[in-house]
Formats: C-alpha cells, sequence, structure tokens
C-alpha cells in the first residue's frame, strides 16, 4: 500500500502505510511582515497548490518502489518537503542536497556544485532524483550528475521526470516548465528525456502516468545496473 496524503488547514497530513500514525508537516509561510502585492500572492498561491499537488502526487507513487532501505539523499532538495514527507512517512532517515541555500530546509541540507556530490562512497541505501534530470545542461552533465549518484548509492537510485514522445508534448513541457520555475528563477535548459530512451535506463521498476496532461516517469534502478550504465566520465 502507498502512502496517502492529504492537506488540512495548514499543514500537509501524512497517513503512513501499515501504521495509524498520522504526521502533519507544516506549510510553508510568507515572510513575517511583507506586504505582497495581490498579483504576486496569487501566482505564490498557484505555485504552492501546485508544488502540493506534485509533493502527494510523487508520495502516492513510491509506496511500491521503496522497500526496506533506511537512509536516502535527495539531489536537488529544495526546500525538503518531499523528503520530509518521505521520512515520516517511510521511516527514512533523509539528508539533502542542493546548488543553493534553503532558508527554510525541512532536511539536513548540504550545499553542493551540481557536479560532485560531497558524500563517500556507499553513504546513502538510496539516492532521490526528483525532477532534476531536465534540469542538468546536456548529456555528458547529466551522465556525470548520474555516476555521482549511483557511487554514493549502496542499493539503488529512484528517478522521477518528465517524458515525450513527439514534438508537441516536447513543447507542452516546455511551456509548464518555464511557467512553473519562472517565479523562483530556476534555470530551464528544457533537457527532457524520450520515452524509448528512459526504456534504455535498465530498470527493476518504471511507472508512467499523467497529470494535468504532463507525462511523468519513475523509475528505480538498481546499482550493479547503474554503474553500468553511468561508468566513471573521463577526466
Amino acid at each position: 500500500m502507498g502512502l496517502k496524503s492529504v492537506c488540512r488547514n495548514n499543514s500537509l497530513t501524512v497517513n503512513c502505510p501499515g501504521s495509524s500514525v498520522v504526521e502533519h508537516l507544516p506549510r510553508k509561510q510568507g515572510v513575517e511582515g511583507s506586504t505582497p502585492s495581490r498579483g504576486f500572492l496569487v501566482i505564490f498561491l498557484v505555485l504552492d497548490r501546485f508544488g502540493e499537488f506534485r509533493r502527494n502526487e510523487i508520495l502516492s507513487m513510491l509506496g511500491s518502489f521503496i522497500g526496506n532501505e533506511k537512509t536516502a539523499l535527495d539531489v536537488g532538495c529544495g526546500s525538503g518537503e518531499i523528503s520530509a514527507a518521505i521520512s515520516k512517512g517511510f521511516g527514512l532517515r533523509v539528508k539533502g542536497i542542493d546548488l543553493c541555500v534553503s532558508k527554510n530546509s525541512l532536511i539536513d541540507f548540504t550545499l553542493f556544485d551540481g557536479k560532485t556530490i560531497p558524500f563517500e562512497s556507499n553513504s546513502f541505501d538510496i539516492v532521490f532524483l526528483f525532477d532534476v534530470l531536465h534540469h542538468v545542461n546536456g548529456k555528458p552533465a547529466r551522465d556525470g550528475l548520474l555516476f555521482e549518484c549511483f557511487r554514493v548509492a549502496r542499493k539503488s537510485v529512484i528517478i522521477k521526470d518528465h517524458y515525450y514522445s513527439n514534438f508537441f508534448q516536447k513543447q507542452y513541457l516546455k511551456l509548464v516548465d518555464f511557467a512553473t520555475n519562472f517565479f523562483p528563477a530556476v534555470p530551464t535548459p528544457f533537457e527532457f528525456i524520450k520515452k524509448s530512451e528512459w526504456a534504455e535506463f535498465n530498470f527493476c521498476k518504471i511507472a508512467y502516468w499523467r497529470s494535468m496532461g504532463v507525462p511523468n516517469v519513475l523509475l528505480k534502478i538498481k546499482k550493479e545496473e547503474g554503474v553500468k550504465l553511468f561508468p566513471c566520465p573521463q577526466k
């Protein structure tokens, strides 16, 4: 059974699988004393709801992907909202890394340069990449980051991203990605991967689905297969 989550009042309510425990995670709050314009407030509320929907969707899909792992690293964790919910719901000890400091991070956070993960090899049972790869500019950089993910993972890597099968799907993904990343000023190189290319990742588990017309993919790759797919990059 997957993890179910709903929003109540000003918190995210997470129902843990196989347990009656209900955890309440705080929603992000605005800066005290600030008075944003009505237009910015509307944009913030729309993005906040979209982020909440995305978080809940990922959590509901992860139930059959997470096994007996105990520790995890979230690469590109942002504020850590997804990982905080995973930690509460699945009992994982999660750390996060990202390019920028998040003042309101909900998990143990470390800065990194986008290339070299600042942890020893085999430091975590599992590594997460949630909607990160399409922000990595170019296949060599993407493969280098994946090599680093498999280096620090003991068991497997879980990737959630998007796919496209034709020109129109890719243009729609570009539009949605630009709109959802414009306000936080996140770089958008639109490095989306074709559905046929995801099939070459030699996964042990995969799921495809659409939400609001956006095609999504979630896959789990065991360490031994990932090492073969993404060997040490040439210096």
